[in-house]
């Protein structure tokens, strides 16, 4: 997997090696049994970082700029008309739930501020 990502996913990538490297992933992830309860903390570690790989490379395809670390080969160029923003799957509900717990948390805080002023 890492050497995957290294190769195919770099610092210098371009379509065709990332739709490579979506493609090994998803064989990867077909590969791995355990789609719910892991036997082992390694286990649970490899498919969070088949997950995160697989987001990287969806990411990665869908820009079609170079931007910071970000540099496709095949969009040398920065897009002004880029549009940017966060994309989260339908599948990532965990992600989703913590990045609302901590907007949660932060607004209740905030709010709490508030009363004190």
């Amino acid at each position: 997997l890492k050497d995957l990502m290294w190769n195919k996913v770099g610092i210098i990538r371009n379509e065709e090696s990332l739709k490579e490297a979506l493609t090994e992933i998803r064989k990867m992830r077909a590969d791995f049994k355990r789609t719910r309860k892991c036997l082992n903390q390694g286990e649970y570690e490899y498919r969070n970082m088949l997950t995160a790989s697989e987001l990287i490379i969806e990411s990665a395809l869908s820009r079609k700029e170079s931007r910071g670390a970000h540099s496709r080969s095949d969009y040398k160029q920065t897009s002004e008309n880029a549009v940017h923003s966060n994309i989260l799957k339908k599948e990532d509900t965990e992600v989703l739930k913590i990045m609302l717990k901590r907007l949660w948390k932060k607004i209740s805080g905030l709010v709490i501020l508030l009363q004190i002023i």
